[in-house]
């Protein structure tokens, strides 16, 4: 019987949920399984939504900006350790 549970394992891959799953538990051992599967759902569903909506969420080139004064350049901030631009937002 095992033999056979093997051949029908391998024509039936594991799902993508499954391998998340499967990933979580071999890198974040102190994850609860709860977290876990709570987890890998919020990213599989995260999947299916980027896949139904391709035009939502890719990244956009950055207008190219002049500016007119120094005072006009962005604000610097700091940022997780990192020190980042703080621009104004422009609707095109």
């Amino acid at each position: 019987m095992e033999a056979i549970t093997q051949a029908e394992d391998q024509h039936n891959p594991p799902s993508l949920l499954e391998s998340v799953l499967s990933l979580l538990e071999q890198h974040t051992p102190a994850l609860t399984l709860p977290a876990r599967q709570r987890a890998a759902t919020a990213f599989v569903r995260s999947l299916d939504w980027m896949e139904a909506n391709p035009a939502s969420w890719e990244v956009k080139p950055v207008q190219p900006i002049t500016y007119i004064d120094q005072l006009d350049k962005p604000l610097k901030t700091i940022v997780r350790g990192r020190v980042v631009d703080i621009y104004k937002a422009v609707t095109v």
